[in-house]
């Protein structure tokens, strides 16, 4: 995924010597190098072709591939496959790569252009709050309810998984949680969780508004878009495409309430789990 500058020192065969400033020599088959012309003798790149060119940011001496998106008056608009960011590029600052090399580029770009718009993705929808909490709404013992149980320090907290919780204990303004899946309990404040939705419990949607929706493999639920929306249920878009999900199986997030004012910490989490009996 990288390529460094150098010059022909010696030719044998299909075989060079590479010489590059204060680096020892080193040997490249012929058909792992690429001729950088002059600017004059520059190669014209069509849209969708795979380059060389520097690496971001542009101070670096190496060069990465890209992909063209675009040719333009001033430059070709690449997408580099390193990161997927976009960068602007003279003509001069660039060499085409092999016919061979564009499907392993190009999946490889698609990774992680997909990465780069799920992680927008999460964090528009953790900007949205927590799960939707009716005015007046309090945990009691002996109910499930939509809890954060996975904690990793403070970053968690940035984007915190709900999960489906039994309430164990409510005292005061705490309240503690267990999954059914898992050993340990969590304490929590009351306002970091809230009501499991159900048919009489399903939010009014405004599309397009984010909410999540119920896991069917059992792990946390999963945040999607609202983009229609009636009394049956609500047709949402979400990393595995667009469905429809029904009243009771989803909750908006609009509890902006649920979080601190520097985004970084949940007001609602207590550093560490208590450990159920007979754990360390």
């Amino acid at each position: 995924m990288y390529w460094d500058p150098g010059t022909v020192g010696a030719l044998a065969g299909d075989e060079i010597t590479v010489e590059r400033p204060n680096e020892p020599s080193t040997r490249a088959v012929a058909t792992d190098c690429y001729l950088r012309a002059s600017a004059e003798a520059a190669q014209k790149p069509s849209v969708g072709d795979f380059v060389l060119a520097p690496c971001l940011p542009t101070r670096s001496a190496r060069w990465c591939p890209a992909k063209v998106d675009a040719i333009a008056n001033d430059g070709v608009h690449l997408s580099y496959v390193i990161g997927g960011r976009s960068q602007v590029v003279p003509a001069r600052d660039m060499v085409l790569t092999s016919a061979s090399l564009g499907p392993s580029f190009d999946e490889e770009l698609r990774q992680v252009q997909r990465a780069r718009a799920d992680a927008q993705y999460l964090a528009e929808a953790d900007a949205q709050g927590g799960p939707h909490r009716p005015a007046g709404w309090r945990p009691r013992v002996g109910t499930d309810v939509l809890a954060p149980l996975e904690w990793i320090g403070l970053l968690a907290c940035r984007h915190p998984k709900y999960f489906t919780a039994h309430v164990e204990k409510v005292d005061g303004e705490q309240v503690t949680v267990s999954r059914r899946t898992s050993a340990s309990s969590s304490t929590l404040r009351s306002d970091a969780v809230a009501p499991v939705p159900n048919a009489n419990l399903a939010s009014k949607v405004e599309p397009p508004s984010y909410v999540l929706v119920r896991p069917s493999d059992g792990t946390h639920w999963k945040p999607a878009l609202a983009v229609a929306w009636d009394a049956t249920g609500v047709e949402v878009w979400g990393v595995g495409g667009r469905r429809t999900v029904a009243a009771g199986d989803f909750v908006v997030l609009d509890d902006i309430g649920s979080r601190s004012a520097d985004r970084g910490t949940c007001s609602g989490a207590l550093p560490k789990p208590t450990p159920a009996a007979g754990e360390p």
